[in-house]
């Protein structure tokens, strides 16, 4: 889950931008364990154990768009190699109540902001 924002475009200490596309399946992702195709913000696709290995935080970002098994998928692959997991959801556009329910028990923080603007700020605090 991605809000497109300069946070986006900046460069940060190890830390770097996906989009949730979709689950993968079984084979993709050559395990038992759920998992998910990330897109590059040029396209590229990745799998989401292959991105949080090494990882010690996770951040998904999330518009009212959002789609709720995007905070299913990664809050479990998360809690299962216990790596923090925070959720900021960006209220600027539509009703975020879905998005906030979906993540809330998929993520380990969760922050509601007014404006895009504002992620770069959170992540800034979080060290990413």
């Amino acid at each position: 889950m991605l809000v497109r924002s300069a946070a986006a475009d900046r460069t940060w200490r190890g830390g770097h931008f996906l989009v949730f596309d979709r689950v993968a399946s079984p084979a993709e992702a050559g395990s038992s364990l759920a998992d998910a195709v990330l897109r590059t913000p040029d396209g590229a696709a990745s799998l989401l154990s292959v991105e949080l290995a090494g990882a010690d935080l996770a951040v998904m970002v999330a518009t009212a768009a959002a789609r709720s098994e995007a905070a299913s998928v990664i809050g479990d692959a998360c809690a299962q190699r216990m790596i923090t997991s925070a959720g900021l959801v960006v209220a600027e556009e539509g009703d975020v109540g879905p998005v906030v329910s979906a993540l809330r028990p998929n993520a380990m923080v969760l922050v509601v902001l007014d404006q895009a603007r504002d992620v770069a700020e959170i992540l800034t605090a979080l060290r990413v």
